[in-house]
């Protein structure tokens, strides 16, 4: 199958100057890319990926892209060049959706508990092909990829055969096999913590797990210098105290390396309604924390993530932080200052919920997920007042023997309610709040993906 693609060697086409140069291994699928502009270019199911199937695919989107209509046009990284062929020099490894953190700012994880499977096999049939570069790049992420039950052993397989490897993980549970990956000089480790406080990180990442994941980020520097941890800034960690707290604590643990990122949804160049914000307080913070940690001795880069929206560069060429601050927040949505308050998990928001007991709740959303919160409210004895819903033909219908009223007849009778956002469209609906002035005492908002997961992989708070 090379020797088809060697066919094209020295022709024009379009696409980037990594196609052919990647290869992602998806809890389902294989694909080529993650760009989200062009799809990602799904190749076929996991159990299906061979050299052959891989390398088949890939030469007939090389051919498909040298005409007009080039399946990568799509994509603003794409350019006329002339092909060469060269080996896979770039692996996403990501088995997994499942994660037992519930990170505030993650939507995605909706994962099977005890899903995953063995990379290995995939894996050594490129590498008796030699079609894997000598300096292959191994990105383990996805879910936690620590939980997977092959992980440890492929992590020891990659390191014995010299390949570079880097571990996305948020170090609830430690591994050995990449502590002595580190040793050996050919592997890194990432991990976000977002806080300094006890109390920060708890609502960060929805698990109680403080000093267990500091525990582990010391092992790991004790072992090796390339050890990054991360800061996601968003509007419920960007208190200066907790920088500084967040900083003492990398240097108790011997933390050489920081990376500054933001909530990646918060600072973007749309208008902002939430559930994240970015503001000129944010934006005062990660240059606070970029100063401070750089006095402090710390390494730090700056995350392509989400500042490259507007991208600075310092003079090497990398990315920087903005000089200066734009204010996305929509104020049509937020004009009344009426914001919505996330949560990392259900339970967090039930405790919310039970702190004010006294006031009536509200769950805004008439479909799947409006059920689902119903459900978990009565778990817990709480009782729904309304729900609420503007479609006409649900009006003054029940579910499960709540009566579902729209937003303005509610407002018109009701004050002082706790109401959740349980719906894919909460802009509009944060939108009719601010319209009515509603003086509620809570808009919350959990992502979907906590109420799907609820049930079939339990309460991960203390994973």
């Amino acid at each position: 199958m090379i020797n088809s693609l060697n066919f094209f060697c020295g022709k024009e086409i379009y696409g980037c100057r990594f196609l052919g140069t990647r290869l992602n291994m998806n809890p389902y699928t294989f694909s080529l890319c993650h760009e989200a502009q062009a799809g990602d270019r799904i190749l076929g199911n996991i159990e299906d990926l061979t050299p052959e199937r891989y390398y088949e695919a890939l030469s007939k989107l090389v051919k498909a892209n040298m005409n007009e209509e080039a399946p990568c046009h799509k994509c603003d990284k794409g350019e006329k060049y002339i092909y060469t062929f060269a080996p896979i020099n770039y692996v996403t490894v990501c088995t997994s959706e499942y994660c037992n953190s519930s990170c505030v700012y993650c939507e995605g994880h909706f994962g099977q508990k005890d899903a995953g499977y063995n990379p290995i096999p995939y894996l050594e049939a490129f590498h008796q092909e030699n079609l894997f570069a000598k300096n292959c790049y191994f990105d383990w992420g996805g879910g936690e990829p620590t939980l997977n039950p092959w992980f440890n052993t492929t992590v020891e397989w990659l390191s014995n055969r010299g390949y570079w490897q880097r571990v996305n993980t948020n170090a609830i549970l430690y591994s050995r096999e990449t502590e002595l990956a580190l040793i050996q000089g050919n592997a890194e480790v990432r991990i976000s913590i977002d806080s300094g406080s006890e109390d920060c990180f708890r609502f960060m990442k929805g698990h109680t797990g403080y000093d267990r994941v500091w525990k582990h980020v010391q092992e790991y520097c004790r072992v090796s210098d390339r050890v990054y941890i991360k800061y996601n800034v968003c509007n419920y960690n960007s208190d200066l105290e907790e920088i500084d707290l967040f900083l003492q604590k990398c240097k108790e643990c011997g933390v050489k390396n920081l990376i500054i990122d933001a909530e990646v949804n918060s600072y973007q160049p749309l208008k902002n309604a939430g559930p994240f914000y970015f503001t000129s307080k944010e934006f005062e913070a990660v240059h606070y924390f970029e100063k401070t940690a750089r006095e402090k001795g710390f390494q730090v880069e700056i995350s392509g993530y989400a500042f490259s929206v507007r991208a600075e560069y310092d003079k090497n060429g990398n990315i920087a932080l903005p000089k200066k601050y734009f204010d996305n927040l929509d104020y049509e949505i937020c004009s009344h200052g009426i914001m919505v308050q996330t949560f990392p998990s259900i339970r967090y928001m039930i405790e919310r919920i039970l702190k004010q007991k006294e006031f009536p709740v509200a769950v805004w959303g008439a479909r799947d997920m409006g059920k689902r919160c119903i459900q978990i409210l009565r778990n817990y004895d709480i009782s729904v007042d309304n729900v609420i819903d503007n479609n006409q033909e649900l009006e003054n219908s029940f579910i499960y023997d709540v009566k579902v009223k729209s937003a303005k007849s509610y407002f018109l009778d009701h004050q002082n309610s706790q109401i959740i956002l349980a719906g894919r469209r909460w802009k509009e609906m944060l939108k009719e709040v601010n319209y009515f002035q509603y003086n509620n005492r809570g808009l919350y908002y959990v992502p979907e993906c906590q109420y799907y997961n609820w049930d079939k992989n339990g309460e991960n708070d203390d994973n």
